[in-house]
């Protein structure tokens, strides 16, 4: 079996580098907003036994253009929400905002709205519901987010499958993991 995961295409939105609390928030809605910037991607896609994918905007589009049967989307491929980590009016970075969140993500802070337990527990679910109980197929393509597809790679690993590292997930490229 070959699961391949791929990150939507590349969003039509530029991060302020530098914002307080409220402007990082708006600027996370505006970016689950955006529309997408096709690619040409370098695979070809049309070889998948079937194909899931989020159910976020970014994603959707993405699937309809690279794969040409009909998509199935979940709920369970979404990104992992991501919220500023403290309200304050004085400007941060942005990989600061990043940072701090994804941290608290990782200790299960509150003000997160998901956090890695509850993150791994949907990654196993798609995995356990979509993947595993489909013997049949023998390709599946899922489209997704670079965040939540570490989650998903986590969980592949602890089922035997091998695969690449995800550091720094390219948009619209598949990583391929196989069992």
């Amino acid at each position: 079996m070959i699961i391949g995961l791929v990150r939507h295409f590349p969003v039509n939105f530029k991060f302020e580098k530098w914002s307080d609390s409220a402007t990082f928030n708006q600027n996370m809605e505006s970016y689950n907003s955006e529309g997408i910037i096709p690619i040409t991607p370098d695979h070809d896609f049309k070889k998948w036994d079937c194909c899931y994918t989020s159910t976020m905007k970014r994603a959707l589009k993405t699937a309809n253009i690279i794969y040409d049967g009909q998509s199935i989307p979940t709920d369970l491929l979404r990104e992992v929400p991501l919220k500023s980590g403290f309200q304050t009016r004085l400007k941060i970075p942005l990989f600061l905002w990043a940072l701090v969140g994804r941290l608290q993500w990782l200790f299960k802070a509150k003000i997160q709205p998901e956090n890695r337990e509850m993150s791994t527990h949907r990654a196993r679910e798609f995995i356990h519901q979509h993947c595993i109980s489909h013997p049949r197929s023998t390709s599946i393509l899922v489209v997704s987010h670079g965040f939540f597809m570490t989650c998903l790679r986590r969980e592949l690993l602890k089922l035997g499958f091998s695969g690449p590292l995800l550091l720094h997930v390219k948009n619209g490229k598949p990583y391929k993991f196989k069992k």
